[in-house]
């Protein structure tokens, strides 16, 4: 009705408008209606317009635009906050529906208070609402014990008496305790324990009535850090110079697969115990230590109560030996008397090497030994295996030390007696030179830190006296070690042929001295050229223990181990070492082969430092090619050290060779081999060469000659 009742105003006011324009002598050009006056939701506005011509206007009534509703959800009111019906709002005007909901209210729960104690808490009472976490518990602190002092009363010898105590008026706590009467009053005064680096004390006890001393306290020795890969499981310090951490247990478990086993553990653990102390305690020296003359470690080892035999002693000392190379003064010697038959032995003295009978020497050693371990500590860290922990040893000896040639001039006592460090793990970590009982012990030294099982093993080897290691690997067997038949020199490459093999493997898997005449490979287990049976051997250097090795090659899930092969980008590539490998084949043979200088595989970066095939039984082969034929054009990178015969070309085969080196380095890499003969050689040149000869350089990332 309302809406016709604006039709109507609007026509009318149309025809007022026309009946007043007519007055015009012309007809009116009007133009586009707008808003005089705006409309509102419930309120009519006015349209207008002008004449072109003479300005005269005319209006119209515009409609009202009604509301633009916006529906809101309802709101239930909780109790402290009001919630409302569903409703509409207009978003021009105020127009609404809003109806509020008033708030619930807090449906209370009265609770009972608890009074506080002299120890506990208590709380007064109070109320909580079942709706919502109102609550107006309030907490009672405990209120403390009501003291009441008592004073002391002396006893004395013949009557009870009582420390100064205190009582609670409130309850029952009361801290009495009776001094008992019966001749002395004794008073224990408390046994302080010995500390890493602070003497202790031994319980004493006196008499409270009269202060006479009933026992008294005696001085105990500092215990020295024990410590467990640089760190003191007591006190948390780092210390690199304390024994345990060093200490195998293979030949004193070994001990238990021979007659009186267990007591030879029992005086070993004796031996150890006196040892350790000399080792650490700076303040002893050795006895009877003369310059031609080893001396003793002060005090004798009671073992009576074991009832060895004197044939066990070589055996006892032999394994503590082999066990605890960080003992360097340790000098295996018989007990007086000593003579290996069934008679009981009932004492031994533990003999030291009279170069290390000063503590002020030992202290000196010690700290040098701390710091070179923690050299080699930090090349294997990162190592998520054991057989990647040993080959990170490994390769930092091989890298470190140098084979001591020197001490073996000559054969006479004075001159053994200089080199004796060559025999102990001095020469290692305090000299960087040393022979096989030198690499061998410190290896063990090492892996035994790091939790790995190991032990030295002497013997024969090309019909000498030799030591090398046995060491336990992740697949749980036991494998063959010799870092100084693998140490081939600062100017050569380390083969790894003795490194984790087992007595069958094959050991000369590759001889890179002979370039044009492929060597016999495959032909040599490590027996074959270590020999660990006593023959030859004097008691004391017995192995008496050795692990039974596995009877196939090393493998695991959580190493890559070396010549194991691996594929990236169709290129075959087998581990070399810690961070190098040689690359071994290809998936096909591309029509260029590029080399790169360095690959990742399993998040670790390697160079590729040689290139030449690999047999699927891990042995290098110099006469076959890396594919199944040749590329027409290989470029090599500069990190190339070793190209086998055949490897990228034959005899009678012709491949562009685009080296990133010089011509003598390419020479070097090859070994001369004639099987290049055929190639055309192009090395590397920045710029346009001035000089004669065969020069490339890159275009657009393509090998490209100048």
């Amino acid at each position: 009705m309302k809406r016709l009742l604006n039709v109507v105003v609007a026509l009318v006011f149309i025809a007022v408008s026309v009946f007043a324009f007519s007055s015009c002598k012309h007809e009116h050009v009007y133009g586009e209606w707008s808003y005089a006056k705006l409309p509102t939701c419930t309120e009519e506005g006015v349209e207008s317009r002008m004449c072109a011509e003479c300005g005269e206007t005319e209006e119209r009534p515009a409609a009202p635009l009604g509301h633009a509703e916006v529906k809101h959800e309802a709101v239930a009111p909780t109790c402290t906050e009001t919630g409302n019906e569903e409703y509409v709002s207009c978003s021009r005007c105020e127009y609404t529906t809003f109806k509020q909901i008033d708030a619930l209210g807090h449906k209370e729960v009265p609770c009972n208070g608890k009074p506080a104690t002299c120890t506990e808490k208590g709380y007064e009472p109070y109320v909580f609402c079942e709706r919502c976490e109102y609550r107006t518990f309030k907490e009672i602190p405990a209120l403390g014990h009501d003291e009441v002092q008592h004073e002391r009363k002396q006893p004395t010898c013949l009557e009870t008496g009582w420390s100064a105590y205190v009582t609670c008026s409130r309850c029952d706590y009361t801290t009495f305790k009776e001094i008992p009467k019966s001749g002395h009053v004794q008073a224990v005064m408390a046994a302080k324990e010995p500390t890493c680096t602070e003497t202790g004390l031994t319980a004493g006890s006196y008499c409270k009535v009269c202060n006479a001393t009933i026992r008294a306290q005696e001085p105990v020795a500092a215990l020295g850090h024990r410590c467990n890969k640089g760190i003191c499981t007591v006190c948390g310090v780092e210390d690199y110079v304390s024994p345990d951490q060093y200490v195998s247990r293979v030949c004193y478990d070994g001990l238990l697969t021979l007659p009186r086993g267990e007591q030879m553990q029992k005086a070993y653990d004796l031996i150890y115990e006196a040892a350790r102390k000399f080792h650490i305690d700076y303040s002893v020296d050795s006895v009877g230590a003369t310059e031609k003359s080893n001396g003793l470690i002060p005090g004798t080892i009671d073992i009576s109560h074991l009832k060895l035999l004197g044939k066990d002693m070589d055996i006892l000392h032999a394994a503590f030996e082999s066990d605890n190379p960080i003992f360097y003064w340790y000098v295996f010697a018989p007990p007086v008397g000593y003579v290996p038959n069934d008679k009981q032995v009932n004492s031994i003295r533990i003999t030291v090497d009279r170069a290390y009978s000063k503590g002020a020497d030992r202290k000196t050693y010690n700290e040098q030994i701390a710091d070179k371990v923690k050299h080699y500590v930090a090349a294997a860290e990162g190592a998520t295996s054991k057989y990647e922990t040993a080959l990170r040893y490994y390769e930092a000896i091989i890298n470190t030390v140098s084979y001591a040639h020197e001490s073996l001039a000559e054969n006479s006592f004075e001159f053994r007696q200089e080199y004796r460090w060559t025999q102990n793990i001095i020469g290692v970590f305090c000299k960087d030179r040393t022979v096989c009982a030198g690499y061998g012990k410190a290896f063990c030294m090492l892996l035994s830190y790091s939790g790995i099982e190991a032990r030295p093993i002497i013997g024969y080897a090309s019909s000498e006296k030799h030591l090398w290691s046995i060491a336990k690997m992740d697949d749980g067997n036991w494998y063959w070690f010799d870092p100084t038949w693998d140490d081939a020199g600062d100017d050569a490459e380390t083969e790894y042929r003795y490194f984790c093999v087992n007595d069958t493997q094959k050991v000369n898997w590759h001889d890179s001295l002979s370039m044009n005449v492929p060597a016999a490979i495959g032909t040599i287990t490590f027996l074959d050229r270590h020999d660990f049976g006593d023959s030859g051997l004097t008691a004391r250097e017995k192995n008496y223990y050795v692990p039974q090795r596995s009877s196939t090659k090393f493998s695991s899930d959580n190493a890559l181990e070396l010549r194991e092969a691996f594929e990236v980008n169709g290129l075959i590539f087998a581990r070399k070492s810690i961070d190098e490998v040689q690359l071994v084949g290809l998936s096909s043979v591309p029509a260029t082969l590029v080399i790169p200088d360095k690959v990742s595989y399993n998040g670790i970066e390697f160079k590729v430092t040689s290139v030449g095939y690999m047999m699927s039984s891990g042995l290098f082969d110099n006469t076959r090619s890396i594919g199944n034929g040749y590329a027409k054009k290989v470029v090599v990178p500069r990190s190339v050290e070793l190209i086998m015969s055949r490897a990228i070309s034959g005899e009678n085969v012709s491949v562009e060779i685009f080296y990133e080196g010089t011509r003598e380095e390419w020479f070097d890499i090859i070994r001369g081999t004639k099987y290049y003969n055929s190639s055309r050689e192009y090395f590397y040149s920045e710029t346009r060469p001035t000089t004669s000869g065969n020069y490339w350089h890159y275009v657009n990332g393509t090998a490209t000659p100048w």
